[in-house]
Formats: structure tokens, sequence, C-alpha cells
């Protein structure tokens, strides 16, 4: 499973952690030596996942606010884990290196990143790969927003190399 990497004592960032169902998870694993930080857009998630934190005794681990990705309200090198998953697909393409930038600026030297999105096929695209491909990438929030992508391109040599 994707967080088997995290590990008693961490200092992990959930960034657009939604509901908090994986907060909880991620709290669990960092034990009582860790800590916990999560960012979300919405007030109506953030107060879900104060709730489910609140509930399940975790809050003593978790700190959550509002903020936005593209500006992270965090000191460089705080954190060894970053953990993001199923918003990149919402964001417009070309706001994603911005992101990432901020998300390497914000992990500690050798931290590291774990992104989940929806996986993209190579082959054949999809209609809505299709219909955001003519309108320049700039179509995170039609039909939904999610949209496959491959984050290789954007992570570049050196984010695959040193962050492996």
């Amino acid at each position: 499973m994707i967080l088997t990497r995290i590990k008693e004592g961490d200092k992990v960032l959930e960034v657009g952690f939604g509901t908090g169902q994986i907060l909880l998870e991620i709290a669990r694993k960092v034990g009582e030596t860790g800590k916990v930080y999560g960012i979300e857009i919405s007030p109506k998630m953030l107060g879900k996942s104060m709730k489910r934190v609140k509930k399940y005794g975790l809050s003593n681990r978790v700190n959550l606010r509002i903020g936005d990705a593209r500006k992270l309200p965090y000191d460089d090198d705080t954190f060894d884990v970053l953990f993001n998953s199923y918003m990149l697909d919402l964001i417009d393409t070309p706001e994603i290196p911005q992101l990432l930038s901020e998300f390497l600026r914000v992990l500690k030297p050798n931290g590291r990143l774990v992104l989940v999105n929806m996986s993209k096929n190579k082959k054949k695209l999809t209609f809505y790969e299709r219909l955001c491909k003519m309108c320049g990438g700039r179509c995170g929030m039609l039909g939904g927003g999610c949209r496959p992508i491959s984050t290789k391109p954007f992570l570049g040599k050196t984010w695959i190399s040193e962050y492996r």
C-alpha cells in the first residue's frame, strides 16, 4: 500500500485532504512521535475532516488548515513526506509545475513525494483528453474536472532521479 513508507516519527503534509480519510491512516502511521499537517482549499472539507480526526482521538498529532497549494504556508525543508491524491487531476495543466515546485520547496532533502492520480492511457486519448488538448490543457473544472494525467513530464529528470 502507498502509505507503507510513512513511518513512526515522520512529519507528513497532505495537500488537498478532502474528507480526511487518508489523514487518519497517516496519523496512525506516524504514531505518537510524528505529526501530520494538512492543507485544503474547501472550508466544508476542513470541517468534515476536523470532526473525523477528533472522533478518532487523533487531534494531538494532526494540524489542519485552509490554504492554497500554489503557495503553501510552510517553511522550506519542513516535511519528510508530502502526500497528494487526486488533486492534480483537477488542476489546469499550466498550474501543475508551480504546484510541484511548492511541493519540492517544503520537502526536506531526500523527502518522499507521493502523488496519486488517474492513470493516463499512453496509446489512445479519451474524448475528455482530446477536448483538454484542444483547449490548451485549461479545462481542469470542465466536466467535473477529473482527467487522467501523466506526472512524469512535469517531474523531469531532477525529480525522478533525486526523489525515487
